[in-house]
């Protein structure tokens, strides 16, 4: 049995969510202990996956609330089996990337993004590559020209969804600013987040670009109707460093809830900051549309 602490932790989705999907469209019913708390079966945590998956994939809770669970565990299989099918091209496009073969690289992205959709590009296939080439950064067989190639190639295929997406937002969306204080080479890291936002029609976002200080967000805040700010981090901090960071942030910011992506993690454990919510790497942001 699951707890709903236990599911938040595990679909990364906040306890309210769930309780505003199981009473405004009845996707789940949780059976109750003797001290009334909601517990959840294995078969409720696989179908709230599904449906977490699904939601993913721009399936509408509406749209699922008239489906039985069959037919949701059914479309969740179909979805899990291409990005299976997905994933086995990840080897293939660092060995490419790696021997610099730009024309060979171009084609497998356009063939890739010709049979699946460019959410579950992003999801099995971009994000997983990102991870694996941190790795190979630390053991050195990757160098900044293979991350510029790359994230030529993937700013050319997201402007374009990026720029689609924004004319269809709610002009009553909250609006997000979008920054990074690193290097600029890496601005594609910006242009997912800012895709993944947009993705879940919900925010308005405002990327005001890389290498961005502090001071230079102020004029932007005071101009610029804004609901929230974030910040990616790239760089590695020392001990103590990055809460004495986020600390100095928040308080420059106030009174803006600022959320911080860190890519690739930085940090396992950081304390808690009150107004600051920490994504430690991308994943989270996939699934986070209902807790910005």
């Amino acid at each position: 049995m699951y707890s709903l602490k236990d599911l938040e932790r595990l679909l990364h989705i906040k306890a309210q969510t769930l309780r505003n999907w199981e009473k405004r469209y009845n996707l789940i019913s949780p059976c109750r202990t003797d001290q009334n708390c909601r517990c959840y079966t294995e078969e409720d945590f696989a179908l709230l996956s599904d449906i977490t998956l699904l939601k993913s994939q721009g399936y509408k809770l509406c749209e699922l609330a008239e489906k039985d669970n069959h037919s949701i565990q059914s479309i969740a299989s179909q979805i899990r089996k291409s990005e299976q099918e997905l994933s086995e091209h990840i080897d293939l496009i660092m060995d490419t990337l790696i021997q610099l073969n730009i024309e060979r690289l171009e084609k497998l992205f356009d063939r890739l993004l010709h049979q699946y959709s460019l959410d579950q590009m992003i999801q099995v296939v971009i994000l997983p590559l990102l991870d694996q080439f941190n790795l190979l950064w630390l053991t050195g067989r990757v160098y900044t020209i293979h991350e510029r190639i790359l994230g030529q190639l993937l700013k050319r295929k997201l402007y374009h969804a990026c720029e689609e997406l924004t004319a269809t937002v709610n002009p009553n969306s909250s609006r997000i600013l979008l920054y990074s204080p690193d290097s600029d080479h890496k601005s594609y890291l910006l242009t997912i987040i800012q895709y993944l936002l947009l993705r879940s029609n919900n925010y308005q976002v405002l990327p005001v670009g890389m290498q961005v200080t502090t001071d230079e967000l102020m004029p932007v805040l005071s101009n610029q109707q804004v609901d929230a700010v974030m910040v990616l981090l790239t760089d590695s901090f020392a001990y103590g460093e990055l809460d004495a960071w986020i600390d100095k942030l928040k308080h420059s910011l106030q009174p803006f809830p600022l959320y911080v992506v860190l890519f690739p993690a930085l940090r396992s454990s950081l304390k808690s900051h009150s107004g600051v919510t920490v994504f430690q790497g991308m994943d989270p942001l996939i699934f986070a549309y209902d807790t910005l």
